[in-house]
């Protein structure tokens, strides 16, 4: 697995997101959307709209906080 995390400081989503993923002992990498421009733009060009972005090896697992969707991409 290669576990992104798209998010932004201060979001609760995204917090409940990380957390979710540390209980569960899986690896990732945040990406903080308003210190990388790039990866907001590539966001956006995507049309994602809500944060957080979850991402395995580059395909989007789910948006928002969905415990359902990272359950089943990640075989919990």
């Amino acid at each position: 697995m290669n576990i992104t995390v798209f998010s932004r400081k201060g979001c609760m989503k995204c917090m409940m997101t990380k957390r979710f993923l540390n209980e569960h002992n899986l690896d990732f990498k945040e990406v903080d959307v308003d210190e990388d421009e790039a990866a907001m733009a590539r966001l956006r060009k995507l049309g994602v709209k809500i944060l957080p972005v979850v991402e395995d090896s580059n395909k989007v697992v789910c948006t928002g906080f969905d415990q359902e969707k990272m359950k089943k991409a990640f075989n919990l």
